[in-house]
Order: structure tokens, then C-alpha cells, then sequence
């Protein structure tokens, strides 16, 4: 059982017969792939309520400590975040991505401040129950969005603790593309306008990107 809360995170459904099975991803035609929610089970555990400071539709928490640049270090660079887990979680290799579910960022809610989890990403064995830690971000986020095209999974905006304003989180414009069955990301063409609180829906090879809200709120 994954032991750590985690909130205004993304996650996306890997269906291994659709996307494993494929011998060449230049030929394959896009599947139909949906996000669905983690039900809750008998042995769910019951956290902590958010803090009133923390606003649940900007995504934003006020007066958040200052960052230094270790603790920026530590964020952007996946051999610090992994052990950070691999006490409780075991470590997830590519060849054993089976059916699963993928969590992306994040934020904890016991601890806001804690921007660890905003960067790492963790998978859900469907068939077993069992959690494992997945790997890192290209950059940490929460109150973002993803989507999943044939093997690859795509995720955009969000807020970034690593940008803030009067120290509340900026919204972003970047989007970033997870290759499952090589764990490699590629940084694609960031969105027209930085948002957050958005939806995303992929249809065909094309991506398509609702709503949302910026900085201010807008």
C-alpha cells in the first residue's frame, strides 16, 4: 500500500495489450485511452484535511517557505528524489510496466510545503494492489494534466513551486512527453498561455486542452 497522501495530482491508465504489443510505434494507429479514478478499498487510510490557507481552486498556499538551492537542486535532480522512497516503495523498471495506473506530482496535503512529491511520479499494479515508485518529472507540478497516445504520455501546465509570485506558485505553459516503454522525457512546444486546473483529452495524434486558470485566477 502506497503510505504517503498525495493531492491535486494527475494520473493516466497503462493498458499494456495496446501499447506493449506494438513492434513499431510509427505504424500503429491511436488507441482509445482514458483516465479513470483510483477507487477507494476497505484498507484506505484517512488523512488530514488540507489547511485553511490552502486555496482548493488556484492551487495556490500562501506565505510557503523560501527556497533555497539545495532544496531547488534536490527537485530537479531524480537521483536525489528516488531514495527518498525506495524505503517504502520498491523501485518500477520498464520492462515490468504492465497494466497499471501512473501517478503524476502532486502535493501532500499533511505537509503542502513538501514539494518532493510534486516531481515524482508512481505507478499502481492493477492486478497486484502494490505501488512502486516510477520515476521523476522534468520539473514539479500540481493542479496540472495528462493524457496518453500510444506509448506516450503527455503532461501539461500546472502549478510550479519552483515559480512563485509574493510566494504563492505560478502557473506554467511548458508540456512535457514521457516515452513508458523507455522512461525517456522530451520537452515538446509549451501551450499558447500558462494555465492550471485544466483538462486535457486526447483524440487521434492531437491533443486538446480546456479551460483553466492562470496566475491570477482568470
Amino acid at each position: 500500500m502506497f503510505r504517503v497522501p498525495v493531492t491535486l495530482a494527475a494520473i493516466v491508465e497503462i493498458n499494456s495489450s495496446k501499447v506493449f504489443s506494438l513492434k513499431d510505434s510509427t505504424t500503429t494507429s491511436s488507441s482509445d485511452n482514458t483516465t479513470r479514478k483510483i477507487l477507494e478499498s476497505e484498507n484506505s487510510r484517512t488523512y488530514s484535511k488540507l489547511p485553511q490557507s490552502f486555496d482548493p481552486n488556484l492551487g495556490l498556499v500562501p506565505f510557503l517557505p523560501p527556497l533555497n538551492v539545495t532544496y531547488e537542486a534536490k527537485m530537479n535532480q531524480p537521483w536525489n528524489i528516488a531514495p527518498y522512497f525506495l524505503d517504502t516503495l520498491s523501485q518500477s523498471l520498464c520492462c515490468d510496466l504492465n497494466d497499471c495506473i501512473l501517478v503524476f506530482g502532486g502535493i501532500n496535503p499533511s505537509e503542502p510545503d513538501d514539494f518532493v512529491l510534486a516531481s515524482s511520479i508512481f505507478e499502481l499494479d492493477t492486478e497486484s494492489q502494490k505501488w512502486r515508485y516510477f520515476g521523476c518529472m522534468m520539473e514539479p507540478r500540481c493542479y496540472h494534466a495528462v493524457s496518453l497516445i500510444d506509448s506516450f504520455v503527455y503532461v501539461t501546465g500546472g502549478y510550479s513551486p519552483l515559480q512563485r509570485r509574493d510566494g504563492e506558485m505560478l502557473a506554467i505553459s511548458s508540456t512535457d512527453r514521457l516515452d513508458i516503454r523507455t522512461t525517456l522525457w522530451k520537452r515538446c512546444s509549451d501551450m499558447k498561455e500558462a494555465r492550471a486546473c485544466h483538462a486535457m483529452a486526447a483524440v487521434g495524434n492531437h491533443l486538446y486542452v480546456f479551460g483553466g486558470r492562470n496566475s491570477f485566477g482568470k
